[in-house]
């Protein structure tokens, strides 16, 4: 008679990632080039420890092992496409560098496509709330030029002045 423990299948271990987030980009003409930074000695782990996977809009690195735990940098809808056999890593003597080749020679303005669309989105707010108001708009800008450049005391005396205004505006008074 069979064992019914026998036909249970052996469980699979679970390889937990952690999320590279020291990371920066670059680009030239034919590829764009991401820098896992703050990785001291990450040219000691085997190679085999460094893995990269590419499709044409995405990419993964994982890197197992450092520092006694996994990690992973993965990216999706990235702004343009890249040539997947072409594309691949380079571990540094404290970093790990992903070059993604473009399959067309062109800037891009964003890491992902998901990053372009909010920066248009926050963009095109911005345009329709200066045609609302155009003079209440020049008037923030020029606050905001004066904050920016002025000394601390300035600073601080435009925060007071803000702070009364909502506090006025707050209790329902007429601002000045």
């Amino acid at each position: 008679m069979a064992n019914p423990a026998n036909n249970v299948a052996p469980k699979k271990a679970v390889v937990y990632y952690k999320k590279i987030v020291n990371w920066g980009w670059d680009q030239s003409d034919k590829f764009v080039k991401i820098y896992a930074t703050s990785m001291n000695g990450i040219d000691k782990l085997p190679a085999a420890n460094v893995t990269s996977e590419f499709t044409d809009s995405s990419f993964v690195l994982k890197i197992v092992g450092y520092n006694a735990s996994n990690h992973e940098l993965a990216m999706t809808h990235l702004a343009g496409e890249i040539d997947v056999a072409g594309s691949y890593h380079r571990v540094k003597s404290d970093m790990v560098v992903v070059f993604l080749k473009k399959t067309e020679e062109k800037t891009w303005s964003h890491m992902t496509d998901t990053e372009r669309k909010v920066t248009e989105a926050k963009d095109e707010k911005k345009k329709m709330n200066d045609e609302e108001d155009p003079e209440g708009n020049m008037m923030q800008h020029m606050l905001r030029q004066m904050y920016d450049d002025g000394d601390d005391e300035r600073k601080r005396s435009i925060q007071k002045h803000l702070y009364e205004q909502r506090q006025k505006e707050r209790r329902g008074e007429v601002c000045d």
